[in-house]
């Protein structure tokens, strides 16, 4: 979601900045030094360095800057993955892919933009992967990589796309109303392309062979 609720600030302030900054506080206290930070896609609105899409994505950035001075003042060593879409079984939030798998089985019509967005959606297996290089490098004291990297699937694609291959993955025809609802404010139409991908990672699942795993099938 785009718009945050007045109720959702303290929740977004306590999760993304205070205690990542109480965390940080106590590593380099106790001489812990290596840190892997996630980010995410949405501060990065319009392919910019930085341009936070909602207020998630600004305290993420906030965050970003006291990790800085960490790394500048106390040695920190941070490489930080910022994430596109994920998605992969077990998903205890409702995501856009849950959503088709609910009507496939109910027949339900889902309302939803026109649907020119670009997705770029990466599997769960692959997003572990780059955290468990990049705590690799940082354990094996390559602080040359530190940075940023985007954890990409690296081939985005339309949303109605998205839907094309899962009704086909699925063997069914969703009913899905094109347009029912406008777009978000803020909609992410083309994805972010600046990125690095962290050094020696690159996605191995296949839309097609992720959402069939996600299927169960």
């Amino acid at each position: 979601m785009n718009v945050h609720r007045f109720e959702d600030i303290q929740d977004l302030i306590q999760s993304n900045i205070t205690f990542g900054t109480e965390l940080l506080d106590a590593m380099v206290a106790n001489n812990v030094y290596n840190f892997v930070n996630v980010g995410t896609f949405a501060q990065h609105f319009d392919d910019a360095d930085y341009s936070p899409v909602n207020l998630y994505a600004a305290t993420k950035e906030c965050f970003e800057g006291i990790i800085k001075y960490y790394a500048e003042v106390r040695n920190l060593k941070c490489i930080a993955l910022h994430l596109f879409d994920t998605y992969g079984s077990d998903e205890k939030r409702q995501k856009f892919l849950d959503l088709l798998k609910k009507i496939s089985e109910t027949g339900e019509t889902l309302k939803m933009s026109p649907g020119g967005q670009l997705i770029d959606i990466v599997y769960i297996d692959d997003v572990i992967e780059a955290f468990v290089l990049a705590g690799k490098l940082l354990a094996a004291c390559k602080y040359d990589y530190c940075g940023t990297y985007g954890v990409s699937s690296t081939k985005p694609i339309p949303l109605r796309e998205v839907v094309k291959i899962f009704e086909s993955v699925a063997g069914k025809k969703l009913s899905i109303e094109w347009g029912g609802r406008p777009y978000r404010a803020r909609e992410i139409m083309v994805q972010w392309s600046s990125y690095k991908l962290l050094p020696g990672w690159t996605p191995k699942v296949p839309l097609a062979e992720g959402i069939k795993k996600f299927l169960g099938a």
